[in-house]
């Protein structure tokens, strides 16, 4: 009987994720699922970022949505703090009162929406009033709290912040393959840079093993700098791009490098290639490399025969078929070549001038190229990046990876430049807006309107019966018609 891998059914743990999904995606979707999950400790955060990126690309929404998020996040965490006496710092909710009295003060909210300046006063004058008086705080959580700012609440906040996710995911589409190499290319100290990063190999094998079982090969302007090409693009990505690069330009020198690449990869997904490609490939990335050693005498023999030592193990460690008999001749006749050209410097000199041209020239240069371009290709297809929610729900399985994912914060720096390159492409023009599901948020946060001389428990009252009546918040709706429910109590 088969023995099952014990992890087979394991969760892609954080460092795994981050291979193959970009930073900003896995803080998109740990965004999501705070607000999913209703971690209200965790809205200050999401505030704060929402109103970094839309101060960056204002065009990104509405004034209004922009408002009704900013003011709804913070209005709930405010909230959630008064609730008990173990949270109630008088101090730290005073400091995110005057981050809510900034909403229109810094010109966040259009000069002219009365209702945002409305509300973010009445909701201020709230908690003021809650923090003063325990009885009416009680009352309050007791009969407002549930109806003001429960599911209705939760749900406009979800649907908002699903919004801005969205259009922040469509303003910074994820490059190809080609694209990510043109980005490179552009920036010479990225692509050397990108070349040095090397996956942890328990941690790669941990991803293509897990994206092999599910079948992923069945269908086979001004330069960003790297810091930013990070941000949006995984790492594998941006490593397949620079080892792209490395043979369209024929950086000889970094070929063992990706040998050394292809070797682990494909010992991890053998159907990746197949094995007279694999054997291709590796043998003509070592070979290409050793022959450029041996081009002049200031390269030692001893280093020259660590790569030969290397070739030999293709066969002898099984990595090429065994019956394959060009592969294995191959291999030894090169070995023999090399070791005839270091012992004789005239047959070395005639070798280049006269048969490397002709062998090792354009033709076998394009053969690497394509070998390699399959491979990467099909490295790709094998790792496909999911989106938002797909990132929330891996992100789900794994706690300890949410949190993390939620204390990462973007250089802000590295996100502007980020955002403003994506804002002039144009991303954002085709994307439609509506802000109607937010319109609840005002509303609740301007449940502390108080009608001259009632009592808390009349603008409690009052709260709840204007959603009855249809009010829009005015003293009529607790006026004449509606005197034999006035309270009796003296006014404060």
């Amino acid at each position: 009987m088969q023995s099952q891998d014990p992890c087979e059914n394991c969760p892609l743990l954080l460092p795994s994720l981050r291979l193959f999904i970009p930073p900003l995606r896995l803080v998109s979707a740990a965004m999501w699922q705070v607000v999913q999950r209703g971690d209200v400790q965790d809205y200050g955060m999401l505030e704060e970022f929402v109103t970094m990126v839309t101060e960056i690309v204002p065009e990104l929404w509405s004034c209004s949505q922009r408002a009704q998020l900013l003011l709804g996040l913070r209005a709930r965490l405010v909230l959630e703090l008064c609730r008990t006496e173990q949270t109630l710092d008088l101090t730290n909710i005073q400091k995110h009162l005057d981050r809510i009295r900034s909403l229109t003060s810094t010109g966040e909210a259009e000069s002219n929406d009365a209702e945002v300046q409305l509300s973010e006063s009445n909701f201020v004058e709230l908690v003021e009033s809650l923090l003063k008086d325990p009885s009416e705080r009680e009352n309050f959580y007791q009969d407002v709290f549930p109806v003001e700012f429960g599911p209705k609440y939760d749900t406009a906040i979800q649907m908002l912040m699903l919004e801005f996710l969205s259009r922040f995911e469509k303003l910074l589409p994820i490059p190809d393959l080609e694209q990510t190499a043109s980005l490179l290319n552009a920036v010479p100290s990225a692509l050397e840079k990108c070349l040095q990063f090397v996956p942890d190999p328990i941690q790669l094998r941990t991803l293509l093993q897990y994206h092999r079982k599910h079948g992923h090969l069945d269908s086979i302007r001004p330069p960003l700098l790297l810091p930013s090409l990070r941000l949006f693009i995984p790492p594998l990505r941006l490593v397949s791009a620079a080892m792209w690069q490395v043979v369209q330009r024929g950086d000889v020198q970094d070929y063992g490098m990706l040998e050394e690449f292809v070797t682990t990869v494909t010992d991890i997904v053998p159907e990746l290639l197949s094995c007279s490609q694999r054997a291709q490939l590796i043998l003509g990335l070592r070979a290409r490399m050793v022959l450029e050693l041996c081009r002049t005498e200031q390269t030692a023999d001893q280093d020259i025969q660590q790569h030969l030592d290397r070739i030999r193990s293709l066969i002898s460690t099984g990595e090429a078929e065994s019956g394959d008999a060009e592969v294995e001749l191959s291999e030894s006749n090169f070995v023999e070549l090399v070791e005839s050209l270091l012992k004789d410097p005239s047959e070395r000199e005639n070798f280049y001038q006269d048969v490397f041209p002709v062998e090792f020239g354009p033709k076998y240069d394009t053969a690497i190229q394509m070998l390699m371009l399959e491979f990467l290709s099909r490295f790709e297809k094998l790792l496909p990046i999911p989106d938002l929610e797909q990132t929330a729900s891996l992100l789900n399985a794994v706690p300890s990876a949410l949190d993390k994912c939620v204390q990462f914060v973007p250089d802000p720096i590295q996100l502007r430049t980020l955002l403003q390159y994506h804002r002039k492409l144009g991303h954002l023009d085709s994307i439609r807006t509506s802000s109607s599901f937010g319109d609840c948020i005002l509303s609740s946060v301007s449940s502390s309107i108080r009608a001259s001389g009632d009592c808390p428990r009349c603008r409690l009252r009052y709260t709840i019966r204007r959603h009855e009546f249809g009010g829009n918040g005015s003293k009529r709706v607790v006026g004449e018609s509606d005197k034999g429910n006035r309270c009796t109590s003296p006014s404060r």
